[in-house]
């Protein structure tokens, strides 16, 4: 059986319980040095019950950041469809980079805005990915299973927004 290969658009289906699953969506596909960068909406809807595709795309959004196909290939988060991404609903976050020995802030795709000041080196964090088990374990905490971690604190939407500008 052939794998699936995840494309800008997609839209994945993450399991939550028995009953229940959260969607993400691809948003790009090796962008600068990340292998996907993807959201996570909020709801969490029925299993066993097709959801259109415009109602998850355009809920709310829980989750986004860096991360790996791992889970896709594998088949563990389906792939349900794909549409556009409405790229005017993700955060573009600034991280903090070292190049040439010298620490920079770069802006999303990887262009470098300034050196650092003291105050970016405690704002902006170093470029990331998190494991699609991190994403997966984050939503599941959100819907009531399993314990929230501070660390999953860095994939949320808010903390994206915050390192946007």
């Amino acid at each position: 059986m052939k794998k699936p290969k995840a494309t800008i658009g997609d839209v994945f289906r993450i399991p939550i319980d028995d009953a229940r699953c959260a969607y993400g969506q691809v948003f790009y596909k090796n962008h600068v040095t990340f292998p996907l960068y993807v959201a996570v909406f909020r709801p969490g809807f029925p299993r066993d019950t097709p959801i259109p595709l415009e109602t998850i795309v355009s809920s709310e959004l829980a989750l986004v950041g860096a991360t790996m196909d791992a889970r896709i290939y594998h088949g563990i988060w389906q792939i349900v469809g794909n549409r556009k991404p409405d790229m005017s609903r993700l955060p573009r976050p600034n991280f903090r980079v070292v190049r040439e020995g010298k620490t920079v802030i770069e802006d999303f795709d990887g262009n470098v805005q300034r050196s650092a000041a003291a105050s970016d080196m405690k704002k902006y964090d170093n470029r990331w990915s998190c494991g699609p088990m991190g994403f997966e374990l984050a939503i599941k905490a959100i819907h009531g299973v399993g314990e929230w971690r501070e660390a999953y604190e860095e994939l949320t939407f808010q903390h994206a927004v915050e390192q946007s500008t």
